[in-house]
């Protein structure tokens, strides 16, 4: 499903904050999604190194070229950009995304698993489940 479909009459801009949910995960803007948002500190680096932030644009909507517009607009103007060094660090820390992100999601996994057994839990939200 593409979540525009559920505003496209409404005139709101939809982002989406994908620090904890990488591209190897999910792509919002396959989505639908105006704007993602990515923490290269905090994910796509992967070393603790870095300080870095990414936001990616829509291509193929209205909306999405809008906000890639005005970005580029600050960029130009005030210099918001990673030096050399920070996309070389998160550069290194994206060659090793996709199997911490394979191992993080088994080790989840099993840890829902355990949960979901769990004679005092309830119930456990998981989409792997």
């Amino acid at each position: 499903n593409n979540v525009r479909c559920q505003h496209q009459n409404a005139n709101i801009i939809t982002v989406v904050d994908s620090t904890w949910a990488p591209p190897v995960i999910t792509r919002p803007l396959l989505l639908g999604a105006d704007a993602v948002l990515h923490s290269g500190t905090k994910y796509l680096g992967g070393h603790s190194d870095v300080l870095l932030g990414t936001i990616s644009c829509s291509p193929t909507n209205e909306t999405g070229k809008f906000i890639a517009e005005r970005l580029k607009s600050v960029q130009t103007s005030i210099g918001a950009v990673a030096s050399p060094l920070e996309c070389w660090l998160t550069l290194r820390g994206l060659r090793s995304l996709h199997v911490r992100v394979e191992r993080q999601c088994q080790t989840a996994m099993k840890l829902a698993n355990y949960l979901d057994g769990h004679e005092h839990i309830v119930k456990v939200h998981y989409p792997g489940l």
